[in-house]
């Protein structure tokens, strides 16, 4: 290789992974390939560029990247381990325990390379094989935080909770960033009916990866075990409703708010929280445990809970907080004997629902329902104004549209 090619290879490989590190997959790839004009450098530069496929979900072509750097120098264990990371991915498990294995042969010191063959054997239900695996790398690696973490969860599956917790409390110690041992510490509480523990655990770790999703999930579990209004409010899942169901439920909450307007006090009570029942049973059974505006509000009025929210479903809540709020408007005004106002508070009511299921979707598809709310709201505010300067027409039109695309968007 002459020189001016060997640097600007060293170059273009370093450049490859500080773009890798910041996540521009697509420029890094352009490096590598370029990168790879043979030498001693083409096994590096394809041991890159498999991880750069990886991030990419492009599992195959990462596939095909590791099996050349695997060709290319047989001996770096790299190639080995990011090529069980592909077959892991696109469940081929025995091949990916068979090449992680190659890589702890090659390279017995590498933590990462026992850690991912005990979560592998975990995964597969052989616990003891996962423990020795875990209990054999501190010799090598008396610091490495990974394999405390996978004898800590073999020990947790075993049924050895005081070990169990005595690895994870070690891990923490070694590493007080390490959000998955912290969220270890809360399964373990857990289970020993240590609730409090559990939950503060998990909001640490959580604080320190706001978006570890186990952890996230294991603190709704706890605040469901505590306390019976997280039971009530964010189900596991969602309930099943047929079309009858749900357009029952919906006439008799329109009818019970009508009746609650209408009528004087006590008498509107029960109407009132017939509308309140309906409503809870709406929102409950269509969105589920995921983006449920009412167990959203209900958390972010626990400190604790807090932790749990993603920064979508924070945004979702404002949103619905300023919808409920405009919906109370509405309804003051039709207390106050303004009729328009039934259906000023209606429309924000009905745009709950498609509001936290555009948060659900990501991507482009968020984009698409985000539209379409707007542009269902639209037709609402556009029905609303014109019934409210007479012209009955495009009141008609603009409502009858606002209905078919809320309906459309439930089928969705």
């Amino acid at each position: 290789m002459e020189c001016a090619e060997f640097i600007e290879s060293v170059r273009r490989i370093e450049r490859a992974k500080l773009l890798f590190d910041q996540r521009r997959w697509k420029e890094a790839e352009a490096e590598l390939r370029k990168a790879m004009i043979g030498g001693e450098f083409r096994a590096t530069a394809l041991y890159w560029l498999a991880w750069t496929l990886l991030r990419q979900d492009r599992i195959q072509e990462a596939e095909t990247a590791a099996d050349g750097a695997i060709a290319a120098d047989p001996e770096m264990p790299g190639g080995y381990y990011v090529r069980a990371v592909a077959l892991r991915k696109i469940g081929k498990l025995d091949q990916a325990e068979e090449a992680v294995r190659a890589a702890i042969r090659k390279d017995t010191h590498a933590s990462e390379y026992r850690a991912m063959l005990g979560w592998m054997l975990l995964d597969a239900g052989r616990v003891r094989e996962a423990l020795g695996v875990a209990d054999e790398g501190p010799r090598q690696s008396p610091e490495a935080v990974d394999l405390h973490q996978v004898r800590t969860e073999a020990l947790r599956d075993l049924g050895k909770l005081d070990a169990a917790e005595e690895s994870a409390r070690h891990a923490v110690s070694l590493d007080p960033g390490d959000e998955v041992s912290m969220a270890q510490l809360g399964a373990i509480a857990f289970k020993q009916k240590d609730l409090i523990a559990a939950q503060e655990h998990y909001a640490t770790a959580l604080r320190i990866r706001p978006t570890y999703s186990y952890a996230r999930n294991g603190l709704l579990e706890t605040l469901r075990t505590r306390t019976w209004i997280y039971r009530l409010l964010a189900p596991k899942r969602k309930v099943k409703m047929t079309t009858r169901m749900y357009i029952a439920v919906v006439y008799l909450g329109v009818l019970g708010l009508v009746l609650a307007i209408t009528s004087s006090w006590p008498a509107a009570l029960l109407p009132a929280l017939v509308c309140a029942l309906a409503a809870f049973v709406l929102i409950r059974g269509y969105v589920g445990a995921a983006f449920n505006p009412l167990s959203t509000l209900a958390l972010r009025l626990n400190p604790i809970g807090r932790a749990a929210l993603s920064r979508d479903e924070i945004r979702c809540s404002n949103y619905v907080v300023l919808l409920l709020a405009g919906a109370l408007l509405g309804f003051g005004l039709m207390a106050a004997g303004i009729w328009l106002g039934f259906l000023v508070g209606l429309l924000p009511i009905s745009l709950v629902i498609p509001v936290a299921k555009t948060f659900q979707e990501t991507g482009r598809r968020r984009r698409v329902a985000a539209l379409y709310t707007l542009a269902m709201a639209c037709a609402g505010v556009a029905g609303i104004v014109a019934l409210a300067l007479h012209q009955g027409t495009v009141a008609r039109y603009s409502l009858c549209a606002f209905t078919f695309c809320w309906l459309q968007f439930r089928r969705s």
